[in-house]
């Protein structure tokens, strides 16, 4: 599977079960889940591994862990995923970072390199971001890289706003 390519800053890799650790301070952490469903367990932790390492392998694409390309040290994870909305399929750009890392930039910099491997690696047309309509910092990020404000949906019976780019 290829991957998106590192910048200065970051570098992306494969989801791996022992990832458990890290992913969990994203997953049990109130401040980064405010906007989801809920808090994940630690057997929904390892299931949220196990179904991107089967994304991995049936699309070419999930979610990839985000590191500070100097230390290796874990910031967060970034990535495509197909998402069924209202009857039809497209590909989600994702991003979730911890807390200590939020305000330098990362998100916007890793989607930005997602972006563009979707658009110019894997030929994806279109792009998509489900965003609740209170996270302000992920409608931002969703906006720095070129996205657009389309349309409410549903998800988790609750209302979200969805985000959407083109390829140039």
């Amino acid at each position: 599977m290829r991957l998106p390519r590192s910048t200065e800053r970051l570098s992306f890799r494969s989801m791996q079960h022992t990832d458990h650790r890290l992913l969990k301070n994203i997953f049990q952490d109130k401040d980064v889940m405010r906007y989801y469903a809920a808090l994940k367990s630690e057997k929904e932790i390892d299931e949220w591994i196990h179904w991107n390492k089967s994304y991995y392998l049936s699309y070419g694409v999930g979610m990839w862990m985000v590191e500070d390309r100097q230390t290796q040290r874990f910031i967060g994870q970034c990535g495509l995923v197909p998402e069924k909305i209202e009857g039809s399929v497209s590909i989600e750009l994702g991003y979730l970072f911890t807390p200590e890392n939020w305000g330098y930039g990362y998100a916007s910099e890793s989607a930005a390199v997602v972006r563009d491997f979707a658009f110019y690696s894997l030929a994806i047309p279109t792009l998509i971001s489900i965003i609740d309509p209170e996270n302000t910092p992920s409608i931002k990020v969703a906006e720095n890289i070129g996205m657009t404000y389309q349309r409410p949906v549903k998800r988790w019976n609750r209302s979200f706003s969805l985000y959407a780019a083109a390829r140039p």
